[in-house]
């Protein structure tokens, strides 16, 4: 008895305190100044909590946490600033002390439950379709679809097939249709919808009056690396990115996880401050029976891919102190995506020990923008590679890299170049003699980047930040268009969605091997 009485008291006590904090000073009252534009909702959240001196209390479920938001209220109430954030008809506010509870109002029309949580899905518009060659039909790899003059849009995958979603208020904008090597096409969003295959037309275009030996190669990277504020900007910018990464055991798919991600770029003229990744909504398939003999792990993810961006990190074939370990030519010069450029080719210049690439520069001949970048090691440099490459091995096991290659394509946007794609590709022999194991694993890492802006948000909470020694890991089972929402992501070819709907846990790992799935100037990271 003497039990219940002190905990009925308690409960009176804390009811009197509630009840007098509403009369006289209630949390809700609380003026507050907030002057933020395209944060999170949670970001929103926190500002005020940090102002008030209160905490929020809410269920994830109902609150799309991560939906952009603006603020410009200068001493308002509390009260006033939530009811700017949410829906009253459906949502209340509870104080309890210096805490505040969102949750949905009684009245609140469960068919209404949709349009909170995915507030997107009737406001965009699908279009999809396959593109191919004009004269004998093969599908166009890797080509571009995208809203013109805007930075959103998507590729083609192995089989030319693409998925772009589209808010309503865009139906009105051209799409635009370009490969490397073919006529661009634009078509309307009605046009579009009426085609599932779209020819392009090849074409062969000669630069004239082009005098290649007018310039030296160190002169046009000289002029690179100068106008790289003025070529890729110097603004803080959110992008919104989707990020696959795939692995097969011979020619079976072992794993494949995919996630649209928030990429926050930092500033070109600031090169010691790196970008930074969060998930914004991922999946990752278990494991296959055929992954018998090591469990294979990539770590960094999309965070090392950022690092592919060769004129936000200086590669060592674009910083003139490296370029002494290096030969350039200019081999040829082509039309790349309706832009003269210089294609420089570079390999390393001697044979010392030190960690080189060979690949190609697409340079724009008039404004000196990086385009596209191809590089990859050679078989010395493989050799040199490979410690910093395998980060764990097995015991017994031999692992060796065999091929690795990289791809970066940047596009122009109003008269700006931005990272529009980046693709690692990495072969590993493993072998075991005693087991007589001799297998080839190919890790396939693709980033598209289908959005961007400006951002007012300097850092991601330290919590959502995805680091270079994490495990890229969302564990979803299930395959659906649905899953993704309005976001754009790239349409998996046929033996990739086959894949992801057989694959099923079934673990027989003997090992563990720790690899990055993109070493590219990244420093050496103590093991997780």
């Amino acid at each position: 008895m003497k039990t219940n009485a002190g905990i009925l008291i308690v409960i009176l006590l804390l009811a009197i305190n509630s009840f007098a904090q509403y009369q006289n000073n209630s949390v809700l009252n609380i003026p507050v100044s907030v002057n933020a534009s395209d944060i999170t909702l949670t970001e929103a959240l926190s500002e005020i909590s940090r102002k008030a001196n209160v905490y929020f209390s809410y269920d994830a479920s109902i609150i799309v946490s991560d939906r952009l938001v603006s603020l410009n209220v200068n001493n308002q109430p509390v009260r006033d600033v939530l009811k700017s954030l949410f829906d009253t008809s459906m949502f209340s506010f509870i104080e309890k002390e210096n805490q505040i509870i969102i949750s949905f109002s009684e009245d609140t029309d469960p068919g209404d439950l949709n349009r909170i949580l995915e507030p997107e899905n009737k406001e965009y518009i699908t279009l999809s379709g396959q593109l191919v060659d004009e004269k004998n039909n093969d599908p166009l790899l890797f080509a571009s679809v995208s809203v013109f003059n805007k930075p959103i849009g998507t590729i083609t995958n192995t089989e030319g097939k693409f998925i772009l979603k589209i808010k309503h208020d865009l139906s009105s904008d051209p799409i635009v249709l370009s490969c490397v090597g073919y006529s661009q096409k634009i078509l309307t969003v009605s046009e579009l919808q009426k085609k599932e295959i779209i020819a392009l037309h090849p074409v062969s275009i000669l630069i004239k009056e082009v005098r290649v030996n007018a310039i030296s190669p160190y002169e046009i990277l000289d002029n690179v690396v100068a106008r790289i504020d003025e070529n890729y900007g110097n603004d803080l910018m959110m992008m919104k990115g989707f990020y696959r990464e795939t692995l097969k055991q011979d020619e079976d798919y072992i794993k494949v996880s995919e996630a649209v991600i928030d990429i926050l770029k930092s500033e070109y003229s600031n090169t010691s401050r790196e970008d930074k990744i969060r998930i914004v909504k991922g999946r990752k398939s278990s494991d296959v029976s055929p992954f018998q003999w090591v469990n294979f792990k990539l770590m960094g993810g999309p965070t090392t891919m950022t690092q592919l961006d060769i004129l936000k990190t200086m590669g060592n074939f674009i910083d003139p102190e490296y370029r002494n370990l290096y030969k350039y030519d200019i081999d040829r010069v082509i039309w790349f995506h309706n832009h003269p450029v210089f294609v420089l080719r570079f390999k390393p210049a001697r044979n010392d020990l030190f960690l080189c690439y060979e690949g190609e520069l697409y340079i724009d001949r008039e404004t000196y923008a990086v385009l596209h970048v191809d590089f990859g090691f050679s078989k010395k440099g493989l050799r040199i590679a490979e410690q910093s490459l395998i980060k764990k091995r097995p015991k017994d096991f031999k692992v060796k890299p065999e091929n690795v290659r990289y791809n970066v394509d940047y596009r122009y946007t109003n008269g700006i170049c931005y990272l529009y794609s980046a693709k690692a590709s990495i072969v590993f022999k493993v072998r075991h003699k005693i087991e007589n194991i001799n297998s080839k694993f190919f890790s396939v890492s693709e980033l598209l980047v289908t959005d961007f802006k400006k951002s007012q948000i300097k850092r991601f909470p330290r919590k959502e930040v995805f680091n270079k020694t994490d495990i890229f890991a969302e564990n979803i089972d299930s395959f659906d268009e649905d899953f993704w929402g309005s976001f754009n992501i790239f349409k998996p070819d046929e033996d990739l969605q086959g894949a992801i709907e057989n694959l099923k846990n079934n673990y027989k790992s003997t090992g563990k091997l720790f690899l990055y799935d993109n070493n590219f100037l990244s420093k050496s990271e103590s093991e997780k």
